[in-house]
């Protein structure tokens, strides 16, 4: 509802200070809307191919690359004022139902990870030991967790991965365009780029439930 509002707030915007209010609207709207609560919900609910399930849900974001052309058919159009409006409405009137199908934990209604029956998920945990019950790295807390190295390793490396990433997305389009393509071939180009990558986020979910995940980040970083 926030993102949603946002883009309708911006679709009426005239000035640079109601332009980056809106913006940081959306912000807050989209990041509540992004992969760490869909992942979190996924991961709660499948634990022995987590990888290859986070993959699948994740092509969410590379199919939204079917929607880019239809974007720019709607700024073309109608101009960005409509389009952004379009969008608004969008997000509140399907968006925002479809979050109501969304369920956290199995546990919640009764159900086990992986849809496994009750006695056959309390098998596969393994009786703590003596050392696994007084250790406190067991549950370790918020701030043990942000003063760790691999919390600040990780987040670096998520900083500078979707930097780049933003950053291509952003100008690729507008590159096109300067060098002469259509705004339709350089809209269709750009929505090519994230649905190319559903085979990257579906293969390497894959590889992650079958080899060290560190190993196939690498791997990623890599390429």
């Amino acid at each position: 509802i926030l993102a949603g509002l946002s883009l309708i707030l911006f679709s009426r915007t005239v000035s640079i200070a109601q332009y980056y209010g809106t913006f940081i609207l959306l912000a807050i709207g989209v990041s509540a809307l992004s992969p760490t609560v869909t992942m979190t919900a996924v991961a709660n609910w499948f634990h022995r191919k987590a990888g290859i399930a986070i993959g699948i849900m994740h092509s969410g974001v590379g199919f939204s690359g079917l929607i880019v052309p239809v974007i720019v058919i709607l700024v073309d159009s109608f101009g960005w004022r409509a389009a952004a409006f379009i969008l608004g409405l969008c997000f509140i009137a399907i968006l925002s139902p479809l979050s109501l199908l969304m369920r956290h934990k199995p546990e919640q209604y009764g159900l086990m990870p992986d849809g496994d029956a009750r006695t056959e998920w309390l098998n596969r945990i393994p009786p703590p030991t003596t050392k696994s019950i007084n250790s406190r790295d067991d549950n370790p807390g918020f701030r043990s967790i942000i003063k760790s190295n691999p919390f600040w390793h990780i987040s670096l490396a998520f900083l500078f991965q979707f930097m780049m990433v933003i950053t291509v997305i952003t100008h690729v389009m507008p590159y096109m365009e300067s060098m002469g393509l259509e705004r339709a071939i350089a809209g269709l180009l750009s929505g090519a780029i994230p649905l190319v990558s559903v085979l990257g986020r579906v293969s390497f979910g894959w590889f992650g439930d079958r080899f060290d995940r560190r190993k196939i980040m690498g791997v990623g970083y890599l390429i």
